[in-house]
């Protein structure tokens, strides 16, 4: 993603914040676009800003990949000095509840002599 795209993203998640705060409540929030290491980069900014709490998102990959590849939100919630909260893709939300409702679905079964 070039720089100008960034921008442009980030204007757009200001905005829906900003229209999403109808109580006028004082809230705190940068965006910032950096290159480098990612690891590094969340824990210089952790540093250097203090926040009340990390938000990061995930791609909702599997356990596995998410090991074999690395995972930020993992990392997240290991290193960080602050309460993190993971946001999962609306699309794993829905398809993770389709799954607990087969789990606890109650089941009979008739056994005949």
């Amino acid at each position: 993603m070039n720089e100008t795209a960034a921008r442009v993203e980030a204007t757009k998640i200001m905005d829906t914040i900003r229209e999403k705060n109808t109580s006028n409540k004082q809230i705190s929030i940068v965006v910032e676009c950096m290159v480098g290491n990612v690891r590094d980069t969340i824990q210089h900014m952790t540093r250097l800003y203090k926040p009340e709490m990390l938000v990061v998102g995930t791609r909702g990959r599997s356990s596995v990949k998410g090991f074999l590849l690395g995972s930020i939100s993992r990392y997240c919630l290991h290193h960080a000095t602050v309460p993190v909260i993971v946001v999962r893709p609306e699309r794993k939300l829905n398809k993770s509840k389709t799954k607990a409702k087969g789990i606890f679905r109650r089941r009979s079964s008739v056994v005949e002599n």
